[in-house]
């Protein structure tokens, strides 16, 4: 993962301000100015993902300022419409603005899932890792935890409904601000993490911002969170199954942890907390966020998806039936599925290893395809995967019967063209024939050109600015 950021106009002092985060920072410079992030190797592992290039070289420019006026200008110095990100850890859940370009895109801790724009996604909130998990066998009754102040309405109603359950063991301790108190008090500290380690379940609910602490603190220390759904959009949701925990409401609270506490068996109580760890290190954490960023992230599709015109060229029709070529994980898919309701999308990918245009190996292995029937799997019959090289998935599909194909699998020249000559009779009249790596993969854009020239197709059909491409049958 290739960043670059203006070191010149970067204020660290201004940086460990709340209002914004500037996560590819998390190297020595800003690990040694804050207590929370000392003495936890996080920097060492961001380095292993992160290289810190020139403008020209990077793949990602980050922003290191607040979302205001300022933006703006920072927006129209990125050349090429490079993707940009934003790091904003605050309690406001207003919708960013819709002036903004498609290729800023805003990772935050507080979002309204209903209000969610295509440029915003879930960012974790972070303090330091407490790194005193351990396991914890099932009592009897479930013992629930909260430490904090009643903020929010939603936290009152939670409380309450819990403490007149006499199946639930309360451990709730009450305080008139954030956190327990002052956060650098030693002994607050201490008993607000003997809080969450002396129970079985920890109540996650939003504070001022739609958003908890909690919750990644929870997980630190490997207990298993009560999440309280109150339209909050969850981190790294394309890689973790949060509906392990017990997600609720504020009405249905007591009856939902009995319910899952009955059901739980002590073998898959004690996995659990191992798999609260596990996801803290793997994808929560700074270093596990930014490896999350190179490797699973959904802006890299959107900008793919929005450059080669599907959005806006397809948002229109009533129903679309759509094949793409190369599923991996199911980001683009993903992505497709949110923002057009009306899509039946077909996925086609055998899931094996591969020898690439330029020599190297690709596996897309059965790690990769359990992530995307995770991620698709909320859509029903709207996703439909065919385990299948292309050339033989092309039977699956009748003549004039697509609204578009997307065409990303193996980018050798000779197989990105026999896909694009094989799928062209499948795409209706007026439909798309897309894709990626056009002007990037030397192979691909070969083939691209080979493919417009027999269908005497101008060149100016091809949108090679992001890296992807569209081209419209007769």
């Amino acid at each position: 993962m290739k960043i670059w950021y203006d070191k010149q106009n970067l204020n660290l002092d201004n940086f460990l301000s709340e209002k914004f985060l500037f996560l590819p920072l998390f190297k020595d410079e800003v690990i040694y100015k804050h207590k929370d992030f000392k003495n936890n190797n996080w920097s060492n592992k961001i380095k292993e993902v992160v290289e810190y290039t020139s403008i020209d070289e990077a793949e990602y420019i980050v922003y290191h300022d607040k979302l205001d006026s300022n933006i703006e200008k920072f927006i129209n110095s990125v050349p090429n419409h490079k993707p940009i990100l934003a790091f904003y850890n605050d309690d406001n859940d207003s919708p960013i603005s819709s002036d903004l370009p498609p290729n800023l895109f805003v990772l935050r801790t507080s979002i309204n899932k209903s209000k969610q724009t295509l440029n915003e996604f879930a960012l974790p909130a972070w303090s330091a890792d407490f790194n005193q998990a351990y396991i914890r066998k099932k009592s009897t009754k479930p013992v629930v935890s909260f430490c904090g102040a009643l903020t929010h309405p939603v936290r009152k109603s939670c409380i309450n409904n819990i403490e007149v359950e006499k199946k639930i063991k309360t451990n709730f301790i009450i305080r008139s601000a954030f956190w327990g108190g002052n956060i650098h008090d030693k002994k607050l500290r201490r008993e607000y993490i003997e809080n969450i380690t002396d129970s079985d379940l920890v109540l996650c609910c939003r504070g001022a911002g739609n958003f908890s602490f909690r919750l990644y603190e929870a997980l630190s220390l490997g207990r298993i969170p009560i999440i309280v759904d109150t339209d909050k959009l969850l981190p790294c949701d394309n890689v973790i199954d949060w509906d392990r925990f017990i997600v609720t409401t504020p009405q249905t609270i007591s009856k939902d942890i009995l319910e899952w506490w009955n059901k739980i068996t002590l073998k898959e109580y004690m996995e659990l907390q191992q798999y609260s760890r596990h996801i803290y290190e793997s994808y929560i954490n700074p270093a596990g966020f930014t490896s999350y960023l190179a490797k699973h992230n959904k802006f890299r599709t959107h900008m793919v998806s929005s450059g080669c015109g599907l959005y806006n060229l397809l948002k229109d029709k009533k129903e679309i039936i759509g094949v793409e070529i190369g599923c991996m994980e199911g980001i683009n898919a993903t992505f497709l599925l949110e923002v057009l309701p009306q899509l039946k999308l077909h996925g086609i990918d055998p899931y094996g290893s591969y020898i690439d245009w330029d020599g190297s190996s690709i596996h897309s292995d059965s790690t990769s395809k359990d992530i995307m029937i995770r991620s698709t799997a909320k859509f029903g019959d709207r996703f439909k995967h065919h385990q299948k090289t292309s050339d033989l998935a092309v039977d699956d599909f009748k003549d004039n019967s697509l609204d578009f194909v997307f065409v990303d699998g193996l980018h050798t020249y000779e197989q990105t063209l026999a896909d694009c000559r094989n799928y062209l009779p499948k795409v209706k009249p007026g439909g798309l024939i897309c894709g990626h790596d056009y002007g990037v993969i030397s192979d691909v854009t070969r083939a691209i050109d080979e493919f417009s020239a027999e269908n005497m197709k101008q060149a100016e059909n091809l949108k090679s600015s992001t890296q992807a491409w569209y081209w419209v049958k007769d």
